[in-house]
């Protein structure tokens, strides 16, 4: 039972690494769009319509490094109630296994309907369409 403690315990500080990235990604981004946007507004320029597309490029990336975050979020929420069932009584091991298994599916299930459902043009130019989570 301490492989399977210390297993979670591995992907809970994997996870919490890709959050922290995730977290920076979107912050760097966040000030990156700023300082353009600053510079179109002061000097009056109109945005070229290629930038404009980038920006978009930009603010579809974000939004699905916010989706992967939320996940994780939810993933690390239930590996510590399975950490804590554990602890409690190492029985129920089988069961909450199953039901991690039905919760992460669930979450790429509705990863995958976020895809769907995002209705944007997110062809690069080279033809590879853009990944999302």
């Amino acid at each position: 039972m301490a492989d399977v403690n210390s297993l979670f315990t591995s992907v809970a500080h994997i996870l919490k690494h890709i959050k922290e990235v995730n977290e920076s990604v979107i912050s760097t981004s966040d000030t990156a769009f700023g300082d353009i946007n600053q510079y179109f507004t002061e000097t009056g320029t109109e945005l070229p319509a290629h930038l404009l597309r980038a920006l978009q490029m930009q603010d579809i990336l974000r939004q699905q490094l916010n989706g992967s975050t939320e996940a994780i979020n939810l993933i690390n929420q239930s590996i510590a109630q399975y950490q804590m069932a554990l602890k409690a009584d190492s029985g129920l091991l089988e069961e909450s296994l199953a039901k991690l298994d039905t919760k992460l599916q669930h979450t790429l299930t509705e990863a995958k309907a976020k895809k769907e459902a995002f209705a944007g043009e997110t062809d690069n130019e080279d033809g590879n369409d853009v990944e999302f989570f």
